[in-house]
């Protein structure tokens, strides 16, 4: 449970650097005519963040559905410092780019209506500030949490003190924003939630199959080929290409499986944190089936979006198998940590770890009972028989559910975009939905890139 929670905590720190929002207009359906003395008339919409030398996206947010309906797909004039621009209307939103180099006060007039802001941009190299000062606490006092709460707070810091010029006013606010807009909107969004889930439920299945003697079972199955140093790690490398499926489940499968094996053959913990680092994300990328895939193939699809003309023949999923090639990184790390193992080198901190787990009982300068209070719940209860197949059968029904998953949840998606299409209808066959799959992004009806489709 304890271990759960720490997983939980560092992830929604995390994902709380990723959850600037963009202020939201105010909206008033009362007006229908651009006066100062209908203020709410318009809503003028600014980006929360705005960057130094950064375009910025200016909205203009029409209020009244009659004043959308007399404007919309036609131009407005709008005097923007007191120069003249012409937008269209698209949905009751104008929209146009501008870059601030420095503070400055703008002036936006539509008719009587009259808008003002002094807006002091935020010099771009403060948005390593964050990360910076996460990274650097961590590292010198090897405690995630605070490191991760401070890198959050003087993010928001940085970004009250150019709206309200003030240390003092800009450090409170921020303090509040960590928790009550950031972890909150962290909180809300669907995509963390899941991860946070798919975690949880990856870290329950690893107590049970620890409970029931099946990752023991599997580490006497193991123990036969990893005998030494050498095999261990090598063990360690192929479990961690053989759960390709997600890199969150494949650190929580394969580390709690080596380490038991990684402990007695006085294999570093960090040798063996690293080794499973090294091959988690790596596999995940380059697997034809993976939890990383459906996020891969939307970038692509966003991206070729503006070079349609070049690759309009191709589609999102061939694109991807084509730009494996390219998957220097993924591939090369794996290649590394084999030469590595095989060449029995290290380098630097790791070498010295190294040497020390080899001749010491542990393989970290943690202490024993700190280091491992967190594992003893998950220990065998004393009449499960170690077998290996209470291990096996469970992992593999994950991966065979996860991979169903993919799929069902992606054809039910491209049925309702059919269906939306008017190509389908409600009630047409797998076969009819599988043979329209091309209408869906103007893919070649080629089995790979309708299956690309789906996931």
């Amino acid at each position: 449970m304890k271990s759960s929670f720490n997983i939980i905590t560092i992830f929604l720190c995390f994902i709380s650097y990723q959850s600037f929002a963009e202020q939201q207009a105010s909206i008033n359906n009362t007006e229908i005519t651009f006066s100062s003395e209908n203020p709410d008339l318009i809503g003028i919409e600014f980006p929360k963040i705005i960057l130094k030398d950064i375009e910025t996206k200016i909205k203009i947010i029409l209020n009244n559905p009659e004043q959308i309906k007399l404007y919309e797909d036609k131009e407005i004039k709008i005097f923007f410092n007191e120069k003249l621009i012409k937008l269209k209307v698209r949905n009751g939103i104008a929209c146009f780019d501008y870059k601030f180099t420095s503070k400055e006060k703008i002036t936006i007039k539509i008719d009587n209506f009259i808008y003002s802001k002094s807006v002091n941009p935020i010099p771009l190299w403060l948005s390593i500030l964050p990360p910076l000062l996460a990274i650097l606490i961590a590292l010198l006092f090897r405690e995630v949490y605070t490191a991760l709460f401070i890198g959050i707070l003087s993010g928001t810091s940085v970004i009250y003190f150019y709206q309200e010029q003030s240390i003092f006013i800009a450090f409170f606010k921020g303090l509040f924003a960590v928790v009550d807009t950031y972890i909150l909107q962290a909180m809300n969004d669907a995509s963390h939630l899941s991860i946070i889930i798919f975690s949880m439920l990856i870290g329950a299945t690893v107590i049970l199959i620890t409970s029931n003697g099946g990752m023991k079972g599997v580490v006497n199955k193991l123990s036969k080929y990893a005998n030494t140093a050498k095999s261990g790690q090598l063990v360690t490398w192929l479990l961690g290409i053989i759960i390709f499926f997600d890199d969150y489940a494949n650190t929580l499968v394969v580390g709690n499986t080596m380490r038991p094996i990684t402990d007695r053959l006085k294999i570093s913990r960090e040798k063996l944190s690293y080794l499973v680092d090294s091959t988690a994300a790596p596999v995940a990328a380059i697997a034809f089936v993976t939890t990383w895939i459906g996020a891969e193939l939307g970038y692509i699809e966003n991206a070729i979006s503006n070079i349609a003309p070049i690759r309009e023949s191709e589609g999102v999923f061939s694109i991807f198998i084509s730009s494996l090639q390219y998957s220097f990184y993924p591939i090369f790390t794996l290649i590394f940590i084999f030469i590595l193992i095989m060449k029995s080198r290290d380098y630097g901190p790791m070498l010295r770890a190294e040497k020390k787990a080899r001749t010491s009982e542990m393989a970290s300068d943690i202490p024993v009972k700190s280091k491992d209070e967190e594992f003893e719940v998950i220990e065998a209860v004393k009449e499960a028989k170690p077998r290996w197949f209470n291990a096996v059968i469970p992992i593999a029904f994950i991966v065979f559910t996860t991979i169903i998953g993919l799929f069902y949840s992606g054809f039910c998606a491209c049925k309702e975009k059919l269906c939306s299409l008017s190509v389908i209808s409600d009630d047409s066959s797998f076969i009819t939905i599988w043979n329209n799959l091309q209408f869906l992004h103007n893919t070649p009806d080629s089995f790979f890139e309708k299956l690309g489709t789906v996931i």
